[in-house]
């Protein structure tokens, strides 16, 4: 009996003892380059979400390094190795049960865009599934979010930019992306204004941090309590207005 229960003490005591490593620093935090959430800017990782992570992080007494990978790596890492925090992720029901989840950070619109003299018409999903290929980037939420509802015309590129230039040179009349993130995609590409259109809008979504599910619970409500204190004295509406003026911002 009493052997028992010390072995059930000291379980505890480990979990707690990982909990508090996780806290005092020990995260893998990764992301990629997402323009204006997070990017590479001057050898350094930057942008909205970034700035928001480095806050949560100072409030919490923590600094590990935020490594900037694609996002295919980054994602990987996020759903099997321990103590991993993947940003910016889009929370949708397929990746529901996937990753422990702090947020919202963000309120977002994904849409299919085309040219604005291209031809094609969509007014639902089952117009999409007519156009003869689509561009997305490589696991992304819309690549997941397709391919659940039955989606085989996708045309699946390793970036946002390659999945625009694709599109620019005629290989995939139509893509998907967010309102968020094309603009700058646009812009690194010289699109000119007007070049590209939204065909229909098709989720409503929000950014999130992604904790791995080994992420012991206790990290995980500590860095959600963080952006909750964040929020009600006006850092993260600093922030916010900072990087993404004109956007809603999310409660």
């Amino acid at each position: 009996m009493a052997s028992g229960i010390l072995k059930i003490l000291h379980r505890a005591a480990a979990g707690w003892l990982l909990a508090c490593a996780a806290v005092a620093g020990d995260l893998q935090i990764f992301t990629e380059e997402n323009k204006p959430l997070n990017f590479l800017d001057g050898g350094k990782v930057t942008g909205f979400a970034t700035e928001v992570v480095q806050a949560i992080q100072a409030r919490l007494g923590t600094r590990s390094e935020i490594q900037l990978v694609p996002w295919s790596r980054g994602y990987q890492a996020a759903l099997d190795e321990p103590d991993t925090m993947l940003y910016s992720t889009m929370r949708t029901e397929e990746r529901e049960k996937l990753f422990k989840w702090v947020g919202p950070l963000t309120l977002v619109l994904t849409s299919f865009y085309g040219a604005p003299d291209g031809g094609v018409k969509i007014a639902g999903l089952d117009d999409a599934r007519k156009v003869f290929s689509i561009g997305v980037p490589r696991s992304y939420y819309t690549e997941q979010f397709l391919r659940e509802r039955g989606f085989t015309n996708l045309d699946v590129a390793d970036t946002p930019a390659v999945m625009v230039r694709k599109f620019l040179a005629g290989r995939n009349p139509v893509f998907v992306s967010s309102d968020f993130t094309l603009p700058s995609v646009l812009a690194a590409e010289s699109v000119p204004d007007g070049k590209v259109v939204p065909l229909y809008t098709f989720m409503k979504d929000s950014h999130y941090l992604a904790f791995s599910r080994k992420t012991p619970d206790e990290v995980v409500r500590r860095w959600q309590a963080a952006l909750d204190d964040l929020k009600k004295d006006g850092t993260f509406a600093r922030l916010f207005a900072k990087w993404l003026p004109g956007k809603k911002m999310p409660k």
